[in-house]
């Protein structure tokens, strides 16, 4: 299944361009060929960009300084209320208007336990807090997969 964008036009630009020199603004570069040589960690911020963007955009930056990642796992906490407590989108993609990005599906399949970690599309469909994200990482980072939870 793929994810489809819910909030751009709201929490952020909704056309590429717009969200391209937003994303440019907040975060300047983008990364360098080279891939992480060790896991970086960050915890960003995830309301509209007009109130966060400019702070998870220095956290990227200064993540930019490691390199590029291969994949990125993202937590974010479920607002809505629909589904599991710890709810992964297991496959497909997830879009943003600056293009698509693969869950990568063999992480995702170890992680679902069914007792605690759920395959649960229905809590990331009106979710915010990974989609508000993507953009920003898409910017900085380019291509990647991710691991939605």
């Amino acid at each position: 299944m793929d994810r489809k964008p819910v909030v751009a036009g709201k929490f952020y630009p909704e056309t590429p361009i717009q969200l391209e020199k937003t994303c440019e603004a907040f975060i300047g570069e983008k990364s360098k060929d080279e891939y992480f040589k060790h896991p970086v960690g960050l915890i960003l911020p995830h309301a509209g960009y007009v109130y966060s963007g400019k702070t998870a955009g220095l956290g990227i930056k200064n993540a930019l300084r490691f390199g590029k990642p291969k994949n990125i796992i993202i937590l974010g906490p479920n607002h809505t209320g629909y589904g599991e407590s710890v709810a992964v989108w297991k496959q497909g993609t997830w879009q943003t208007p600056l293009g698509t990005l693969q869950v990568n599906e063999e992480i995702t399949s170890k992680l679902v336990d069914n007792e605690f970690i759920f395959e649960d599309e229905m809590a990331h469909l009106y979710e915010h807090s990974i989609e508000v994200q993507l953009p920003l990482l898409q910017y900085a980072f380019g291509d990647f997969k991710i691991v939605p939870i």
